[in-house]
C-alpha cells in the first residue's frame, strides 16, 4: 500500500542503498529514481534514472549569485520526482531525499492511512505561515498517489510550457530570480504546496488556512533517528545522544 520514493542525484551510493534496505526491512515497497550517474551505476540494489539532457542540452540559467550557468535545480527537482512517480504503482508514497535519513516513517504512514487527502510533511526547514505563506517542507512529503502525481505533474506541466511559451529555460530566470529572491512567496515548498493545492480544486490560493486544513506537520523528533548530508552540513539526531534542536534554524518546532 505504501511505496517509499527515494529521489534525488546520488552521491553516495553506499548511504542510498543502506537507505534502501532499511525501509525494505520494514516491509515498505522502495523505489530509487535519480539521474544518469557514474555514482548511481554503483548502485546494488533497483533503481531507475532519467537523463539531464533535453532535445541533445542540459537546461541551465544563469545563477545570479554565481558566475557561471547553473543547473536548472528547480525544473529538474520537478522533472525527476514525476518521472520516478511514472514508474510507480501504489496507493500512498512517502518521497525522501537521497542525501536524508528517517528511521521510522511509521506516523507518516499511520496518519496517511486515516487522512488520505492529507499532505504530510515534516518541520525541516519549515517555516511559519505568517512568515512564510504555504511554505511546506519538501524534506520527506508523505501523499496518495494521486495527489502527490498531480502536484508534479502540474508543476513539470506549466514549466514546460513556460519554456515554450517564453522561449526561456527556466521560471527561475535570471530576472525573475532577482526580483524574487528573498521573497516571501516563491521557492519550491511554497510552489509544491500551491500545486497540492490547486489539484485537490482549490483555485484561489489567498488563504493560509488552506494550509492548515489540508497539511500536516510531524515534528522530526518523532521520525526516529534523522541523519542530513548536503550543504548545509551533515549532521545525526537520535533519542538517545543528540536529539533534535528545539526552535533551532533547521525548522519550526510547532508549525501553523
Amino acid at each position: 500500500m505504501f511505496t517509499v520514493l527515494i529521489q534525488g542525484p546520488i552521491k553516495d551510493h553506499k548511504f542510498v542503498e543502506k537507505n534502501y534496505n532499511h525501509y525494505v526491512d520494514q516491509g515498505y515497497q522502495v523505489h530509487i529514481h535519480t539521474w544518469d550517474s557514474d555514482e548511481a551505476k554503483k548502485l546494488s540494489v533497483p533503481y531507475t534514472s532519467s537523463s539531464l539532457e533535453e532535445d541533445g542540452e542540459i537546461v541551465k540559467f544563469k545563477h545570479p549569485l554565481k558566475q557561471n550557468k547553473t543547473l536548472s535545480s528547480l525544473y529538474y527537482y520537478v522533472r525527476n520526482v514525476k518521472e520516478g512517480l511514472d514508474k510507480i504503482d501504489n496507493l500512498y508514497i512517502i518521497k525522501i531525499r537521497t542525501d536524508e535519513f528517517f528511521s521510522d516513517i511509521s506516523k507518516i504512514e499511520k496518519y496517511l492511512t486515516l487522512n488520505p487527502t492529507k499532505l504530510v510533511c515534516s518541520n525541516i526547514f519549515l517555516r511559519k505561515q505568517k512568515d512564510q505563506p504555504f511554505n511546506i517542507s519538501d524534506h520527506i512529503i508523505g501523499m496518495s498517489y494521486k495527489n502527490m502525481y498531480n502536484t508534479f505533474n502540474n508543476l513539470y506541466s506549466f514549466f514546460k510550457l513556460f519554456r515554450v511559451l517564453t522561449h526561456q529555460n527556466d521560471i527561475f530566470n535570471e530576472e525573475v530570480f532577482k526580483t524574487l529572491w528573498g521573497k516571501k512567496y516563491f521557492g519550491a515548498q511554497n510552489l509544491i504546496c500551491r500545486s497540492y493545492l490547486y489539484s485537490l480544486g482549490h483555485t484561489k490560493l489567498d488563504d493560509i488556512k488552506l494550509v492548515v486544513d489540508n497539511c500536516y506537520c510531524i515534528p522530526v523528533s518523532e521520525l526516529g533517528d534523522y541523519f542530513i548530508s548536503n550543504n548545509y552540513q551533515s549532521q545525526t539526531y537520535d533519542s538517545k545522544s543528540k536529539p533534535w534542536p528545539e526552535n533551532s534554524k533547521f525548522g519550526e518546532s510547532k508549525v501553523w
